[in-house]
């Protein structure tokens, strides 16, 4: 990506010296424009969009839009523009610092993104919607060539790239381009993606899988009923 050469260098110096896990971030805010845009360079991996998004979405920031891009060596550079929400202290650098903490903890194996996600849900503004948006998910292999183009229409929400992206990594899709689009309380995220060995995603059966898991995932769950307890799973 254009302007981002530096952040390159960056990494392979960390590399080089043997970092574990190499990573190098960036960190650019635009005040005038109410975002900041947060770049990270690390070796490619599966799953890797995912856990970026999980840890934004651990700290609360709500992503207004995303571009990934991996190398023929396998280096990643994903850039997230977040946005400056009322009260919200994105350009703070102590909480991008505990950002970028939380990050290499995840990408090392130390921190699990999901529990993390899961552990770290907070109320947020975006959750009070004007109306209900239904969420749709539509297929395209007459856009790309090498692509299958996977449109999701859903309701705006911090946290909602990460339940995505983390769906199609375990339903074993490959995230190779994404694009999101916020249009004030419904979100457009367009995804370029091919199945793990790189194919296109053609069969109707695999496909319709896709679709409800991903419908499943971004469902609200159910309040329990008030004369009915809840029932904690047993670990015994």
């Amino acid at each position: 990506m254009l302007g981002h050469g530096e952040l390159r260098r960056r990494f392979e110096q960390a590399e080089a010296g043997g970092e574990q896990p190499a990573v190098a971030t960036q960190l650019i805010t635009f005040p005038e424009r109410d975002f900041t845009e947060f770049a990270v360079c690390t070796r490619d991996r599966p799953g890797l969009f995912a856990r970026l998004s999980g840890v934004l979405a651990a700290h609360g920031m709500n992503i207004l839009a995303a571009r990934i891009d991996t190398s023929r060596d396998d280096v990643a550079l994903d850039a997230f523009r977040v946005s400056h929400e009322a009260g919200d202290d994105a350009v703070d650098r102590d909480r991008w610092e505990r950002v970028e903490r939380t990050l290499r903890e995840v990408l090392s194996g130390a921190r699990d993104v999901e529990a993390l996600v899961a552990g770290s849900s907070r109320p947020s503004v975006l959750t009070k919607q004007r109306r209900p948006v239904p969420t749709r998910v539509e297929f395209h292999n007459d856009v790309s060539a090498a692509y299958t183009v996977v449109d999701v229409y859903a309701a705006d929400r911090v946290g909602l790239l990460f339940t995505i992206t983390n769906c199609l990594y375990h339903l074993w899709v490959q995230i190779h381009l994404a694009k999101i689009t916020t249009m004030v309380n419904e979100v457009l995220d367009v995804f370029y993606v091919t199945d793990a060995e790189g194919r296109k995603l053609e069969d109707p059966g695999h496909l319709a899988r896709i679709r409800e898991e991903l419908v499943r995932a971004l469902s609200p769950a159910p309040a329990p009923a008030a004369s009915e307890p809840v029932r904690v799973a047993s670990t015994a």
